[in-house]
């Protein structure tokens, strides 16, 4: 479980946290999205699972990776005997905290690009 700030951190309008991740999606796959959650706490010593009772959800991410030209990444197969073929794709999911409009601002990087649309949704 990753922490982007850490209780009494002060936020300002520059304040962001990042995280990078390796989407693998199945090169037949229709459907290009994909969700992460999004989780606050109370506690001094930050949780490492989500099962701590000090731990609240707060909102989900959803990504379309539907812009992403995949074709400039490697196809592998999902194992010996499998036919599936996967794309490993290499992302930096960035929140930027301290947003002027009070709402926390989320978008998927590809390359240090923009990937398509990142979308939170507060529970």
């Amino acid at each position: 479980m990753l922490w982007m700030i850490k209780k009494g951190d002060v936020i300002s309008e520059d304040t962001t946290g990042s995280h990078k991740i390796t989407y693998t999606q199945e090169v037949k796959a229709t459907d290009k999205t994909w969700t992460m959650r999004l989780y606050s706490s109370e506690a001094d010593d930050a949780p490492q699972r989500t099962s701590s009772h000090s731990i609240d959800q707060v909102g989900t991410v959803t990504v379309d990776m539907g812009a992403i030209k995949t074709s400039t990444y490697k196809e592998k197969r999902g194992g010996i005997f499998s036919r599936d073929k996967f794309q490993k794709i290499p992302m930096e999911i960035e929140v930027n905290f301290g947003a002027k409009s009070g709402v926390l601002g989320v978008r998927a990087l590809c390359d240090g690009q923009v990937a398509g649309s990142a979308e939170l949704t507060f529970d």
